[in-house]
């Protein structure tokens, strides 16, 4: 993005790495409490998250839909046919929220389309200095249609932990807080892991990190 005040992070679609599908889009925005733009755009045939990192956001579709997500809080918009939404922030200091958008399967059977939300999930202990939040899947307040799961892992400074996976599904691991390493490769803020197939990922921290991962059912 090149408004004022606003940032933008695209992990992919880029011009080095194209859809990891069917994983279309997985992105990080930044928006300062200056900037009133939003982005009002369409999805057909997709399942779009927005998990919200800091701040205060609202979401507004076409329909008179109006939600406020505060820190923790997930949107997740399933579209058969086009609908226009659009985020912005409401709160008076810095909002970042991450993005992401599924292709779903040729006839899908859902309603033109349908909205998910809930607020922040609570942080389960799952190892010394891990945490894990459910954001969307079977253990998660919300479901996708596409079979989407996606968890956030928070850990401490010198720890790591093995994450289930499981055959038959593409993965992205991003990390938007800290250093420390995916599947034993460096990565640091703004960084991802695309894998398929794996069993367990691993996890581990040198200076604490926050990592979203999101897998799907390979095509």
């Amino acid at each position: 993005m090149e408004l004022e005040g606003v940032q933008g992070r695209t992990l992919f679609p880029t011009l080095q790495q194209g859809p990891w599908w069917p994983i279309a889009r997985f992105a990080e925005s930044t928006v300062e409490p200056s900037a009133a733009a939003g982005d009002p755009h369409p999805h057909e045939q997709e399942e779009a998250v927005n998990y919200l990192l800091d701040g205060e956001l609202t979401y507004a579709g076409e329909a008179g839909e109006s939600l406020r997500l505060g820190e923790g809080a997930v949107a997740l918009l399933t579209a058969v046919r086009p609908h226009t939404h659009d985020l912005y922030p409401t709160g008076l200091r810095r909002t970042r929220w991450l993005s992401l958008v599924v292709a779903l399967s040729p006839g899908t059977a859902e309603p033109a389309h349908v909205l998910r939300r809930a607020d922040a999930s609570p942080l389960e202990a799952v190892a010394a200095g891990v945490e894990r939040r459910n954001l969307v899947g079977p253990r998660a307040p919300i479901q996708a249609t596409s079979e989407l799961e996606v968890v956030e892992v928070r850990l401490a400074p010198g720890a790591s932990t093995e994450l289930e996976v499981g055959a038959g599904r593409r993965l992205v691991a991003y990390v938007h807080d800290g250093a420390g390493t995916v599947r034993g490769l460096p990565a640091a803020w703004g960084s991802g892991v695309l894998a398929e197939s794996l069993r367990r990922l691993e996890l581990a921290s040198s200076s604490g990190m926050r990592v979203t991962v999101a897998t799907v059912p390979s095509p």
